[in-house]
């Protein structure tokens, strides 16, 4: 089994002060529909990890996932 982490740090732009609480999805990008790799909330410091396995993203013809995240505000309702 194949296990992959997505990590990253959420900070504000121009502070560069963490964004604790924020919810963040990671996904892979396909032709039909997009695959939910995972999703958690950004810890106190900003930063976020999502873990997932090979067999959540790999298609017929795919070999590597094309990963892009969205992040929500805290209560996952609004995108940012």
């Amino acid at each position: 089994m194949i296990t992959f982490r997505i990590r990253g740090t959420l900070t504000e732009a121009e502070t560069g002060s963490p964004l604790a609480g924020f919810f963040v999805k990671a996904y892979d990008k396909d032709l039909l529909f997009d695959d939910l790799l995972g999703s958690t909330h950004a810890k106190e410091n900003g930063s976020f990890e999502i873990i997932t396995e090979a067999e959540d993203f790999r298609d017929f013809f795919e070999v590597r996932p094309d990963i892009y995240i969205k992040i929500f505000s805290p209560d996952a309702e609004k995108l940012i």
